[in-house]
């Protein structure tokens, strides 16, 4: 037992006579490096104990002959190097202390392996609570039903304003392919269920997760450029509603909507194209989100972090600067100017639209400045944040798109006498 002996370094060939040992303790020490055959005569070890090391890097060759390990301790030890080929002859494993959970899958027949969950999967499902598994779908359901809703009503119903119908009808798209998210995401859980470990590697590492991720990330990123769009577009018309000649023609809304859609494509694609993996940046957990909370500094940190604070937080702060001039436009205006009361009326039904924005997207972007400043953020909070808090603005936009428009909950009550009247 050596633990906690502020021990530094170990030379080679420190154990090789000590070939019948069945324990070795090396816990709480200052070893940063440990060499690739320190261990090679240790044949018979059943545990190990290196957590709460300082260690740089894991060779692969460091544990190849311990044939008879059961237990091995690496808590709070970073592997950023760790791969299949450093625990493949670790077969009688039994029990593992890791630092970040998603490690566990490098060693799927491990009987307890720790952490037992990183707040969004466990050894046993992809997504290990079940208020996670039913909101998924409920947001799925919500998500796919009310977008779909949307592009209905505005294809059916001709909108006079064309700007604002082709913004909408996009928004709505890119909200569905988050419902389009949702349904991978609860298929996967349940054709992983009760066996996800076994299979976690294979699905963090494969295409679908990476065009899973890439979803997502579409959907996220041209959502709330869609919204900043429709910011500045609200922002002229309430402001400037005498000139209409400032205002954007459909020509020019396709192009700047087509744009958003290019830009969204490349922001998403990038990551996979510049580290040429399939697993490194979307792979970083089981929703093939790369949030880089639980760890901020993994690989593929520094995009993650340009996309949410150069582009995210900055859109946001932009879409509240709009909608205070806005109001603060309609409140100086209302009893002066021949501004139509339809414009202040949207104003106030658009506020809440990007409200439910800016309380999705804030919670996000504040979790991840204080990991930053090492402040931790517990399992918990970051499940609820990853699977919920997330995705959820892509299920009450259509909502608030449907239900807060007087004229088009009154033309959704008279489809069925519209559609009898088409088939007569």
């Amino acid at each position: 037992n050596l633990r906690y002996n502020n021990i530094k370094e170990i030379e080679e060939g420190s154990f090789t006579y000590l070939g019948k040992l069945r324990q070795l303790d090396l816990y709480g020490n200052q070893i940063i490096v440990l060499d690739a055959n320190l261990f090679s005569n240790q044949r018979h070890l059943i545990n190990m104990f290196l957590g709460k090391n300082p260690l740089e890097n894991i060779q692969n060759s460091l544990f190849k002959n311990m044939h008879q390990l059961q237990i091995l301790n690496l808590e709070d030890v970073e592997i950023p190097n760790i791969n299949n080929a450093m625990f493949e002859n670790l077969l009688n494993l039994e029990i593992v202390y890791f630092m970040y959970y998603r490690y566990c899958r490098f060693i799927p027949w491990v009987t307890i392996c720790k952490p037992p969950s990183d707040g969004i999967s466990s050894n046993d499902r992809l997504l290990f609570k079940p208020i996670f598994r039913y909101s998924n779908w409920i947001m799925c359901f919500f998500s796919l039903t009310g977008n779909t809703l949307v592009l209905f009503s505005r294809h059916l119903f001709r909108d006079k304003n064309k700007t604002l119908s082709i913004a909408l009808k996009n928004l709505a798209v890119s909200d569905g392919l988050m419902g389009i998210y949702l349904i991978i995401i609860g298929y996967h859980d349940l054709i992983f269920r009760d066996n996800y470990n076994s299979i976690h590697l294979e699905w963090v590492s494969s295409w679908r997760c990476t065009l899973t991720g890439m979803l997502a990330m579409i959907s996220q990123e041209v959502t709330v450029l869609l919204l900043v769009f429709m910011s500045l577009d609200r922002l002229f018309v309430i402001t400037s509603s005498l000139k209409k000649d400032r205002i954007l023609n459909v020509k020019d809304t396709w192009k700047v909507i087509f744009s958003i859609w290019c830009f969204g494509i490349i922001l998403s694609a990038t990551p996979v194209i510049a580290l040429l993996s399939t697993t490194r940046f979307y792979g970083v957990n089981s929703l093939c989100l790369p949030l880089f909370i639980d760890d901020p500094y993994f690989i593929g940190w520094e995009y993650s972090a340009i996309i949410f604070f150069g582009i995210n937080a900055p859109s946001l702060i932009i879409i509240i600067i709009c909608y205070c001039i806005m109001f603060k436009s309609i409140k100086t205006t209302r009893n002066n100017t021949s501004m139509p009361l339809k414009s202040s009326e949207f104003a106030v039904r658009f506020f809440l639209i990007i409200l439910t924005n800016i309380m999705c997207w804030l919670p996000i972007i504040i979790a991840k400045i204080v990991v930053y400043f090492e402040v931790e953020i517990t399992d918990h909070v970051y499940g609820w944040l990853a699977v919920f808090i997330l995705p959820i603005n892509s299920s009450l936009n259509p909502i608030l798109y449907t239900f807060t428009t007087r004229k088009y909950r009154r033309r959704l009550l008279n489809v069925p006498a519209f559609l009898k009247t088409i088939k007569t």
